[in-house]
């Protein structure tokens, strides 16, 4: 479950630095991440990728919950 959490995260960030999946139910998830994205992109637009990444994870039939945050930057990632 782990691995294909952070495989859903990748291919639009940098690194996870933060990853916590709790068992809910029968086959139920939450899930919830730190992570910095790739890019440089303006605080509005930021706001959207990660509304877009919460909505791919949660797309999943396991995963009830999904809340993303951003990284500082000294947080070392998870991902080697």
């Amino acid at each position: 479950m782990r691995q294909a959490t952070l495989q859903a995260l990748l291919p639009e960030i940098v690194r996870v630095t933060y990853l916590r999946l709790e068992l809910v139910g029968p086959r139920q998830l939450s899930v919830l991440a730190d992570l910095h994205l790739s890019g440089d992109d303006a605080e509005p637009h930021l706001a959207v990728r990660i509304r877009d990444l919460e909505a791919r994870v949660s797309s999943s039939p396991a995963v009830v919950d999904t809340t993303l945050s951003l990284s500082a930057q000294d947080e070392p990632s998870l991902v080697v």
